[in-house]
């Protein structure tokens, strides 16, 4: 029974750690290593970039120098430039371009590019670094990645991927400094740290809100009909109806996570009605639908032509998370009798 006890520990570190560390082969082991960096609490890295020296035709070759992190709340899909970590930088390269996840997907794990000792000869160490990418409630594999531009010495060391419910939050690296004269190798290895996904309990639903009824069933020529429509994020108890930018973050969050983690599901419900009016919609137009609402917010007019001889109905696709109603940009028109 101890010895169960002892392996299913070692196994499942996700059921008693906030977070878990990853750390890549060790092909070499030049440099010092340089204090964590991480993203905000509550924050995931989901882009990478990478400073990469090119190959010096017979110089003394220094490969990976440095790796940076792009961090956002979880359910983001906005990408900027000004949130980002880094532990540690070597003296040569240039930066790369940057490489993100699509939609509001995150790094789910790694993959370093190393060249062994090479025993005398000149060394490069770590020559690039993949992140993989992924739902955060989703399943962790190797399917979607992002890397950087490099000469491509060495070979790709194997992935470390993140529990499910984990995903990348910080970064170390062992960079070797200048060598003076001798083999510089910069960055040699690489640990990442994986936080847990916290996302409170939220089981998306869906109605299709009436917003407009024209009859012209009556007429035979089409008529211009504006209907102003609402798209906004409100609470449904409580003292009041509007969301903090904390609490919009942790409900991006929620919604963002739980529906992709349904995926078929939800939008197999949302579908079903859809039919009707010949449309389909997948995961990750609904997850856009929601952040725009709550980054978005917004009252605009929009005008719809009514068919002759038609009795139309102008529906808003609501999507409800617990307490939180998000009315959409997405409207449906159906004929009615």
């Amino acid at each position: 029974m101890i010895a169960l006890i002892f392996i299913f520990l070692l196994t499942a570190p996700a059921f008693f750690c906030e977070r878990v560390e990853l750390r890549s082969p060790r092909y070499t082991n030049f440099g010092n290593w340089h204090p964590w960096s991480r993203c905000r609490d509550g924050e995931f890295a989901y882009g990478i970039q990478v400073k990469v020296e090119g190959d010096q035709r017979g110089g003394d070759d220094t490969g990976l120098n440095a790796v940076c992190l792009f961090c956002r709340p979880l359910g983001s899909d906005e990408i900027s430039r000004e949130n980002w970590i880094n532990s540690g930088e070597g003296l040569w390269g240039v930066w790369g371009a940057r490489k993100y996840c699509q939609n509001t997907n995150v790094l789910i794990g790694f993959e370093l590019r190393s060249e062994p000792d090479q025993r005398g000869k000149d060394d490069v160490a770590a020559d690039n670094f993949a992140g993989y990418c992924g739902e955060p409630l989703g399943p962790r594999t190797k399917d979607v990645w992002v890397a950087g531009d490099t000469p491509g010495w060495g070979e790709w060391t194997g992935a470390q991927l993140c529990p499910e419910r984990y995903a990348v939050c910080g970064i170390q690296s062992q960079i070797e400094g200048d060598q003076r004269g001798g083999d510089d190798t910069a960055l040699n290895n690489v640990n990442v740290e994986c936080c847990k996904i916290t996302v409170a309990a939220c089981n998306p639903g869906y109605s299709l809100v009436r917003i407009a009824h024209y009859d012209n069933s009556q007429s035979p020529g089409t008529v211009a009909h504006e209907v102003l429509r609402r798209i906004s994020i409100t609470k449904t108890t409580g003292s009041t109806t509007t969301l903090s930018n904390s609490e919009k973050n942790t409900v991006s969050g929620s919604i963002g996570a739980s529906m992709a983690y349904t995926d078929g599901q939800f939008t197999g419900i949302v579908n079903t009605e859809l039919t009707k009016s010949s449309e389909k919609m997948t995961t990750s137009q609904l997850q856009t639908m929601v952040q725009d609402a709550i980054t978005n917010e917004r009252s605009e007019k929009v005008t719809f032509t009514i068919p002759a001889w038609q009795n139309i109905v102008i529906d808003q696709l609501v999507i409800t998370c617990g307490e939180y109603r998000i009315a959409t940009a997405k409207t449906i028109t159906r004929s009615i009798h």
